[in-house]
């Protein structure tokens, strides 16, 4: 058995903390890969530095300038990225060969996690999907849709909460999904007590808490008005120190929103760069609430114990809102007269978060690396190898659903026709040359 691990954005890096480790102590063969979604030095290397984490065998990253910065500032069109997508999938496919990968390990919802399940199932190798189950019930969100076709294409599903295997149970016929719990808890547990200052930390009284803020979805960063309008009253609301570590694709966004306030309320705001997860610690430590729209804060605020208010029209752990651990707050619901009154009620809302609400096993036990890496060594027994194709037919009935002027788009960035490209790229193409 030799695994082939693909990784690419800032939750994957910090979940390989737990992840290596189990693997090692399992003794499993594995390389990693990592497609460069985010190629930032302080969302990837930074995470390896920090944890001691090996250096990828392969590196990806997009390397033009030009389209770094575009990508940055979140000017990519869409048929730019579906050509990304493709572009993807055809770098994975060789390096898996070259090393005789035998199964494909993902984590995750992102772009990397969905090419390194495409390029597996041109190959016809397992994947094993890390997170499986989550979901958002937004059709229209990216994040949503990798999600359905890389639990189609997996042979097993490791789920982190008790739903999300439910949610396998009832939409991918056959499987097994296990509940392990989240990769998160792990790194929680081992490196809680592990900070350092951010850098450009703003002076506070010693015991002064603060509203930790994050924000850079692209729903809610391409729609200002209505996003500045809910933050402004947000931080009214709060009244104390916001510090917000800002991701590189929400820095216009943040500069604008520090213009857009008041004097009484922009002073209160400290802009920090993108912390690392020790960093964080630094500030969690000091953080009495949370103001994200970000799925992995929004956990790990449960396993701190600070109660968060989730900025989302769909939110993917419903079970921390039905514990009362986190509070949502869905913009495009909200008629703009109401917001300063729902602002003032989320936050109230957030004071008013009792203890007893983060009591509990949602996200798994202790050693959740460990309990994976042990399934992940029985998947050739787990899973039936007739399967193979039938997954593959399951994922290709979820892909490809994008609209014809971007795939067109696409298809003139990779310099050819769309047929073309679908020929030799999808997973039927495989099954056409046998």
């Amino acid at each position: 058995m030799k695994l082939a691990v693909i990784i690419g954005t800032r939750p994957q890096f910090i979940k390989l903390a737990a992840l290596v480790p189990a693997l090692r102590q399992k003794g499993l063969r594995f390389f990693i890969v990592r497609t460069g979604q985010h190629y930032d030095d302080r969302l990837s290397d930074a995470f390896l530095r920090e944890f001691s984490l090996p250096e990828t065998k392969y590196d990806l990253r997009i390397r033009d300038p030009e389209k770094r910065a575009r990508y940055d500032a979140g000017r990519l069109s869409f048929g730019s990225h579906v050509a990304e997508v493709l572009v993807g999938v055809r770098e994975l496919v060789p390096i898996l060969k070259e090393e005789r990968a035998t199964h494909v390990v993902v984590i995750g919802d992102s772009n990397p996690a969905v090419n390194g399940a495409r390029a597996a199932g041109d190959l016809k190798l397992p994947v094993v999907h890390c997170e499986a189950g989550l979901r958002s019930d937004d059709p229209d969100a990216e994040e949503e849709q990798n999600r359905v076709e890389i639990d189609h294409y997996a042979a097993m599903h490791l789920c982190s909460t008790e739903r999300n295997k439910a949610r396998i149970q009832r939409e991918v016929a056959g499987s097994r999904p296990i509940f392990t719990g989240d990769l998160l808890l792990d790194v929680f547990r081992r490196f809680r007590k592990f900070t350092r200052r951010p850098f450009h930390w703003p002076s506070l009284r010693s015991n002064e808490q603060v509203c930790l803020l994050t924000i850079h979805r692209t729903e809610n960063i391409r729609n200002p008005s209505r996003s500045l309008r809910i933050l402004e009253h947000l931080l009214r609301s709060w009244g104390g120190p916001v510090v917000w570590p800002v991701h590189p694709s929400a820095e216009r966004f943040a500069v604008r929103l520090r213009d857009h306030l008041p004097s009484s309320v922009s002073r209160n705001l400290y802009l920090l760069d993108p912390a690392t997860y020790m960093e964080l610690n630094y500030i969690r430590c000091r953080t009495g609430a949370v103001i994200t729209d970000s799925v992995g804060l929004q956990v790990e605020s449960y396993f701190w114990k600070t109660p968060c208010l989730v900025v989302r029209d769909n939110v993917e752990h419903s079970e921390l809102l039905e514990c009362g651990a986190s509070v949502s707050l869905k913009p495009s619901k909200i008629e703009p007269e109401r917001v300063p009154t729902v602002a003032e009620f989320c936050v109230q809302a957030l004071r008013n978060t009792r203890h007893s609400s983060f009591i509990g096993d949602l996200f798994g036990r202790y050693d959740v690396g460990c309990v994976m890496a042990d399934s992940i060594s029985r998947i050739d027994s787990f899973s039936d190898p007739g399967e193979l194709e039938a997954r593959e037919r399951r994922a290709s009935s979820q892909i490809w659903q994008l609209p014809g002027d971007s795939l067109g788009r696409a298809a003139n960035l990779l310099g050819g026709s769309w047929n073309s490209l679908l020929a030799q790229y999808s997973p039927n193409s495989i099954r056409k040359e046998r």
